[in-house]
């Protein structure tokens, strides 16, 4: 075999270095189109070259130039990263979920109770008459981005029923004195011959508004939604203080100066406390089982109705219908007297905003954000965290969500 000697020697060296390189397997470029096994990926590895050398051994292709193999292999080690990244999050609620759930009988017992403006009622203490026509009859008074516009809407349309006051939300002054709650009340009383319907769900003004009359007929509902479902919708309906920028087409609504996407939803649910928009929608989850839990301690189980959002749906006449016997045995009205045309259509949907608004399918998608649809790991997740609250839900209120309450736990 001849011998390179000299200049010929290195050129020759340095060509087979090259074919070498070249025949080593390589990254293919539609990584795409590869099909790879996740039991393959190690997704436990944090090191980016480790990843990078890993992905290189795993991939194979035909005649890619080496750079774009790089690229390629880059592409797959963020995937593999993104799937590290998200097992690490659903491991991490999963654990919290757990404990959660062995404080439950611990955190069931606690509810803080609303209480009046300190001070004796004195001159402020309300008329005997002001009673029966300074409160609403019916009371939704939760949970808002739940359907509390539609029931609202339907109750309303009873020819035996009226508006209490000129708004849907019509409710007492935020912190109210005495002396204001007097004024107020004094205000709105008068002399009603139907059945009144209010849709204040300010927790702290219409109970203590209730705590200052104590109206002993009046009839509270609240509405239940699926945990996923409702986060959802809030997310993309209510500009949130401290993590939106203004300015918003209302104080209290997001609109298009304010970014709404999946992606950033699901961050905030796994930020937890640690974030505004984590807080925002934490707070969800604490006022599903306070609120209800103030009204029973208030006027006893039998004068609060707790229903489900989805049993609403006009795509199940037969679910829709049992719930309206429900509604119409609690507040003593015939079923007969609702607007059917009502009961069809669904109110405050989507991006249809607002308590006169009507539109016929919800969607589960916003424009506000894309009409992105929520991202199924983030559903899970949603339920994980809400496990000891759906927990309560059916035990004390016998409002059931299936997907929530069987959501898996790990095993220890």
């Amino acid at each position: 075999m001849p011998k390179f000697n000299g200049l010929w020697g290195i050129v020759v060296g340095w060509l087979t270095s090259l074919v070498i390189i070249w025949e080593f397997p390589r990254p293919c470029d539609n990584f795409d189109a590869l099909t790879i096994h996740q039991a393959d990926l190690k997704t436990e590895l944090h090191d980016v070259r480790d990843q990078l050398f890993d992905m290189k051994r795993l991939l194979k292709c035909k005649d890619d130039p080496w750079a774009t193999c790089l690229l390629q292999a880059e592409k797959g080690v963020g995937a593999v990263a993104a799937l590290a990244h998200r097992d690490a999050q659903v491991q991490d609620q999963k654990a919290k979920a757990l404990e959660r759930q062995k404080n439950r009988n611990q955190s069931a017992s606690s509810t803080a109770m609303p209480s009046l403006p300190s001070g004796h009622l004195g001159e402020w203490k309300p008329e005997p008459s002001w009673v029966n026509n300074s409160f609403a009859d019916i009371n939704i008074v939760g949970f808002p981005k739940a359907g509390t516009s539609h029931l609202y809407r339907i109750i309303a349309s009873h020819p035996e029923v009226e508006h209490f006051g000129p708004v849907k939300e019509f409710c007492m002054p935020e912190n109210a004195s005495l002396e204001v709650m007097f004024n107020f009340c004094k205000r709105v009383a008068g002399d009603r011959r139907k059945k009144t319907v209010n849709g204040c769900f300010r927790q702290a003004e219409v109970s203590r508004w209730w705590l200052y009359l104590r109206q002993p007929r009046t009839k509270v509902i609240f509405i239940f939604r699926d945990p996923a479902a409702w986060l959802w919708a809030a997310f993309n309906f209510w500009f949130i203080d401290g993590f939106d920028a203004p300015p918003s087409p209302r104080p209290d609504w997001a609109g298009p100066n304010q970014h709404r996407t999946s992606e950033l939803f699901h961050e905030g649910i796994v930020s937890g406390s640690r974030t505004s928009l984590g807080l925002f929608l934490n707070e969800f989850r604490y006022q599903s089982v306070v609120n209800p839990r103030q009204w029973i301690a208030m006027l006893g189980r039998n004068s609060l109705l707790l229903i489900k959002s989805e049993d609403m749906s006009p795509a199940d006449p037969s679910r829709l219908g049992s719930l309206m016997d429900q509604i119409s045995a609690f507040i003593g009205l015939t079923k007969d007297g609702f607007n059917k045309s009502i009961m069809g259509s669904r109110t405050n949907c989507g991006d249809m905003k607002g308590d006169t608004r009507v539109c016929h399918a919800s969607s589960g998608t916003y424009q506000i954000s894309g009409k992105q649809e929520m991202l199924p790991h983030t559903r899970d997740i949603i339920y994980l965290q809400f496990l000891e609250e759906c927990n309560i839900w059916s035990k004390e209120f016998d409002v059931h969500y299936p997907a929530c309450l069987n959501i898996s736990l790990p095993h220890h």
